[in-house]
């Protein structure tokens, strides 16, 4: 039969048009709208973004790399692979890129670009499962972007690892449905090769796809040991070079199985729970205020009154599932024929939508599988990574309920409501990543302001000066929900990547003793030895010791006198000549310390 604008054909409930370029700027306009709202949401204030945490490690040694030391750092990756993942290079090769191009800020474009990615990924496969559904389809690609379960998005360490790997698992996952299975089997070793909890997700994959029948059955068993297989060679291979995780497990099985039974049982529960949470922080955060950062409230409103008109219009526009099934049923003239085959497509409707959810609900304990070296009960944060994985299925859920509820609207003549409900949600998932963003902003202009702070009063630095600083930790504003600004191991090597100095000297490093030296410094025979959670034990030495204090006014200070600690006298440095312009300059110190 045919219309004047598409010529529909109906095949197991499905629409094919015959006019490709209308499909093809369907997935334009859906592009667009995802790398709109992931841009508000995540990357608006990206310029005021910098390093935090696991960033020091896998981005900020690396500033100034040129092409040997790539090719370099490659090889080694390769090789020797970082905590397992040979792919672990990935930060360094688009740092590399980004300095070609953009500066260091263009990083956070290319994070932008994988999260866009991924977003649309998730469509793809949607679209790919239940073809009619274009609520289905937006609704879990808007999930997956705004996800509250994983909040590590801003952090460049997880979007060039852990992004890119559910990259690898969603592209393996559409050529798998796609019935390329060499291809998608090819593509997710790519996935265990940079973060393994997607790799796990591939188990559930056949459930979005198969008839669950006696074939399917015999299909998953091959498609079963396939991935043990790779698991198993992945597993002895980084037991073989001493890797950490791969001997945690291999060393304590019972304590790692019984982490594993409790994350599967506890996980997606937690996860389904941080959608209902979420909204309620962006309420209370972003209730009106008149703080010092009402200039940022004022935009966000604005920025969140945007969205949801947004929202509205993409929903009350979107093509609806039962409307499509009336605009079917309207070809048929026979009013019982109609309610008939109306009765039908509900049913089979619904039939796709259980089977969905319950795949969806196996993705979801997938997701928790390789939980044993995290704490699953984080809600915000780097420690939130623990969910990547199971952010898949936590948007396939969403997704589920969404279109059910807008299925069932559409039919009682409600679809208005169930627009505006969504609409509103939505924004306030918007709201908290936007929360987050702001939190990325103060962490990085503190941690300027402190290692400016750090560097002026530390100007004459030695073979082994040790700056310590005597702060409370709440002064330090280590309590931010999403971020911190300071990590215990990073900051005792930051001087150290500041200057170049001397190979031969024992590196200069700062650490913070809290504000209570009696717990962090103890009297070893004569020696006053300094504790740290990461290094071993240092002995303090007379003259040689910087001490940083905060004064009455919030200002940092240097103490040149001594410091008293269980008994024995230490006596620190006294501001001596400047040295540190006898050193060069790292790129990272012109990012971090301000003129």
């Amino acid at each position: 039969m045919e219309n004047s604008e598409i010529d529909y054909k109906f095949d197991n409930n499905t629409i094919n048009t015959g006019i490709n370029k209308k499909i093809n700027f369907e997935n334009v306009k859906v592009f667009i709208l995802l790398a709109s709202i992931n841009w508000l949401s995540h990357f608006l204030y990206f310029k005021g973004f910098g390093l935090y945490e696991d960033d020091y490690a896998n981005v900020g040694i690396f500033f100034g790399i040129d092409l040997p030391h790539l090719l370099k750092v490659i090889s080694n990756r390769l090789t020797i692979w970082t905590e397992g993942h040979p792919l672990a290079f990935l930060p360094v090769l688009f740092l590399y890129i980004s300095e070609l191009t953009g500066g260091f800020h263009f990083l956070y474009v290319i994070a932008f670009l994988i999260v866009t990615i991924n977003s649309f990924l998730v469509y793809k496969v949607l679209k790919k499962i239940i073809p009619e559904s274009y609520v289905l389809a937006i609704a879990g690609a808007l999930a997956f972007c705004l996800s509250p379960s994983d909040t590590t998005k801003l952090y460049l360490q997880h979007a060039f690892i852990l992004q890119m790997s559910i990259m690898f698992f969603l592209s393996a996952t559409l050529l798998y449905l796609n019935n390329k299975k060499v291809l998608a089997y090819l593509t997710i070793i790519l996935s265990i090769f940079t973060y393994e909890s997607p790799f796990m997700l591939f188990f559930g994959v056949p459930f979005l796809a198969g008839a669950w029948d006696k074939k399917f059955r015999k299909e998953y068993l091959k498609h079963f040991i396939i991935l043990c297989l790779m698991i198993a060679a992945v597993f002895f291979y980084r037991k073989l070079t001493g890797e950490s995780r791969a001997l945690e497990a291999s060393g304590d099985s019972i304590g790692v199985i019984t982490k594993i039974i409790v994350g599967v049982i506890t996980g997606p529960l937690y996860n389904i729970f941080l959608y209902i949470r979420a909204p309620i922080f962006s309420l209370y955060h972003l209730i009106p205020r008149t703080d010092i950062y009402w200039w940022y409230y004022n935009y966000i409103y604005f920025i969140l009154s945007g969205c949801f008109i947004l929202f509205l219009f993409i929903f009350y526009k979107l093509r609806s599932d039962y409307s499509l099934n009336s605009a079917i049923n309207s070809f048929s003239e026979d009013d019982t024929h109609i309610n008939k085959k109306e009765d039908k497509h509900i049913h089979d409707y619904f039939r796709k939508i259980i089977k969905l959810i319950l795949a969806s609900v196996i993705l979801l304990c997938l997701g928790y599988t390789v939980s044993f070296t995290h704490y699953i009960y984080i809600p915000m944060g780097r420690l939130t990574s623990v969910h990547l994985a199971a952010s898949v299925g936590g948007a396939f859920i969403f997704a589920c309920v969404c279109a059910s509820i807008f299925f069932i609207a559409e039919k009682y003549k409600l679809k208005k409501y169930a627009v505006v409900i969504f609409s509103l949600y939505l924004t306030l998932l918007v709201g908290y990543n936007s929360y987050a963003q702001k939190e990325f902003v103060e962490s990085w202009s503190y941690q300027k302001f402190f290692w400016s702070e750090v560097v002026r009063l530390s100007p004459d630095l030695q073979d082994g000066t040790v700056i310590l600083s005597n702060i409370p930790e709440d002064k330090l504003l280590i309590t931010r929900k999403f971020v911190y600004p300071f990590q215990n191991y990073w900051n005792r090597l930051m001087i150290k990547y500041l200057y170049r100095f001397p190979e031969n000297w024992q590196m200069p490093f700062y650490q913070n003793i809290s504000g209570n030296p009696e717990k962090e410094i103890y009297l070893n025979n004569k020696d006053l030895m300094l504790k740290s959670e990461y290094f071993p034990p240092y002995a303090l030495k007379d003259s040689n010791v910087i001490l940083i204090k905060m004064n009455a006014d919030n200002n940092l200070v240097r103490i040149d006198s001594s410091l008293t600690v269980n008994g024995k006298k230490l006596i620190l440095k006294p501001v001596g000549e400047k040295t540190v312009d006898n050193y060069r300059k790292t790129r990272l110190y012109h990012l971090l310390v301000n003129p």
